[in-house]
């Protein structure tokens, strides 16, 4: 979505701006809050609360523990941060939208920078207190993600190398933070594998992202989110080996969980192919909205491969998975309006 900025007052004081009509006051409001909801890249904001719940019902599932309300917790506390994130991130880069990315809604003046930049404070601070309320890890390990989220926004994604480990690095933060809120720091190590998986993945498609406003060929580097995931689902079930025998397994649930991880597969690699064969701006925008929703996928896999392995509550478990699946046609459908990059 474009956002024509010279139709609104730029000079005003609040985050939501004033008609320069009264009989426009609603449109206008309007307007603004759909500035709001493209600032937070809405269409995205689908892929993060599942990162924690996963890591929750996975950790609990192979500890043999028991499932409570307090798997909630973590996704609310990463979902808050990862706001934060994004409103910091275009303040830090409002000049640099304004020369190549003048539609942004800080850049195009729908929304004042520091507006933006006081909403961010005050969804980390909100956040991180949140966290600490769960208990000393999750406090810990949430103070340590908004620091590491701050600290990319505000330079450190300058530096190339580092920034895609950072991006990666915050994923798989996010996703322990629901394993530590279920088992502490006695982590499974299959969770751990999960963890550094998902950010490997994501650090494969920030790398590609780096280069999406450019036409330039990406080559072998299509296929790297792909080998990411089979790498991902491979370990996952290898690793699974020791917590639980795969014989006790229905083939009804086998079946399902085998038939998903393979249209995950065909999805990541089909954007591979496309984005390899055609190298416009257009073509690598879409893929990399695509491989970051297919991350709603994966942390839904996962929830079925924990109600593959648990011997009880099991319904929460394919609630949660049946939820995470409704989530990305939903997470698709608002990235025509909102666009993820």
């Amino acid at each position: 979505m474009v956002f024509d900025a010279r139709k609104y007052d730029k000079k005003t004081s609040s985050g939501w701006g004033k008609s320069s009509s009264p009989n426009n006051s609603f449109l206008d409001r309007f307007v603004h809050f759909k500035a709001w909801l493209n600032l937070l890249r809405v269409s995205v904001l689908f892929t993060v609360p599942g990162d924690p719940i996963a890591g929750y019902l996975l950790s609990t599932c192979l500890r043999r523990g028991k499932i409570s309300s307090i798997l909630i917790l973590p996704g609310v506390v990463s979902l808050l941060i990862y706001c934060a994130g994004l409103l910091s991130n275009d303040y830090f880069d409002v000049e640099e939208d304004r020369r190549f990315r003048p539609s942004r809604p800080l850049a195009a003046g729908l929304i004042v920078p520091r507006i933006a930049l006081i909403v961010a404070i005050l969804l980390s601070i909100d956040a991180v207190i949140l966290a600490w309320l769960g208990g000393f890890f999750l406090g810990l390990t949430a103070s340590l993600l908004a620091v590491v989220v701050w600290g990319y926004n505000a330079g450190l994604k300058r530096v190339a190398s580092l920034s895609l480990i950072l991006m990666g690095a915050c994923r798989a933060m996010s996703f322990l933070l629901g394993a530590i809120v279920a088992v502490g720091l006695h982590l499974p190590v299959v969770v751990i594998f999960a963890a550094v998986g998902l950010a490997i993945y994501v650090s494969a498609v920030s790398y590609i992202a780096a280069g999406e406003t450019s036409s330039e060929k990406t080559n072998h580097k299509a296929w790297l989110p792909g080998i990411a995931l089979l790498i991902w689902l491979g370990g996952i079930g290898f690793l699974s080996r020791r917590y639980a025998s795969f014989e006790s397994i229905s083939i009804w649930v086998a079946m399902p969980l085998l038939i998903f991880a393979a249209i995950i597969v065909i999805i990541v690699f089909h954007w591979g192919f496309c984005v390899r064969k055609d190298s416009a701006a257009t073509v690598k925008q879409q893929a990399i909205g695509s491989w970051l929703r297919a991350l709603i996928l994966m942390q839904s896999w996962l929830v079925w491969w924990g109600f593959a392995l648990s011997a009880s509550q099991q319904y929460v478990y394919l609630a949660f998975a049946v939820a995470l699946i409704l989530a990305w046609p939903i997470s698709a459908g608002l990235a025509k309006r909102f666009p993820p990059t």
